[in-house]
């Protein structure tokens, strides 16, 4: 990194459910499959209730969705030398890369940081949950081609559902 370049994220984040150091398909794969269990259920496993209220639902799914893509940073070091090595820092890694091209690392950092300052209200009302689900139904078709059809069809479908009862 050179010197004007900061990354401050930490070495952990309560998303990263493999611990491999960034938040991706392999750990929303695992928060897929304990996706709307509730503390009584068998095997409960509250690693995955973000939100800690005993039930891992839409509101644990927008606190993961904002982590979506963290990083340490050495593991960003490790991105923004690959993108060097494979000539892709002219802008060809799509999603990943700001509209003006920016590297990556200062990208995903200003992601991270404005990730961590944000909180979910306690109570939101039914307008914000209308808001926050229709938003993770948009995440969730961005990312369709990254994870599993079956995931994403199970969550996807689950997120519809919550949001027709949320609209009627």
């Amino acid at each position: 990194m050179g010197a004007d370049e900061y990354c401050n994220q930490g070495t952990d984040n309560v998303a990263d459910f493999n611990l491999d150091d960034i938040v991706d398909t392999l750990d929303l794969i695992e928060f897929a499959a304990v996706w709307l269990t509730e503390s009584d259920d068998p095997g409960w496993d509250n690693t995955y209730d973000l939100y800690d209220d005993g039930v891992i639902d839409y509101i644990d799914f927008a606190y993961f969705n904002k982590e979506w893509h963290w990083m340490t940073c050495e593991k960003m070091q490790g991105y923004e030398m690959m993108e060097l090595m494979m000539g892709m820092a002219s802008g060809g890694m799509g999603k990943m890369m700001g509209a003006g091209g920016e590297s990556m690392i200062l990208a995903e950092t200003s992601m991270i940081e404005t990730a961590q300052a944000s909180e979910i209200p306690a109570e939101p009302t039914v307008e914000e949950q209308i808001k926050q689900i229709k938003e993770l139904l948009d995440w969730l078709d961005e990312i369709k081609d990254e994870i599993d059809e079956d995931i994403w069809l199970n969550l996807s479908t689950s997120l519809e559902e919550m949001l027709k009862k949320l609209e009627d």
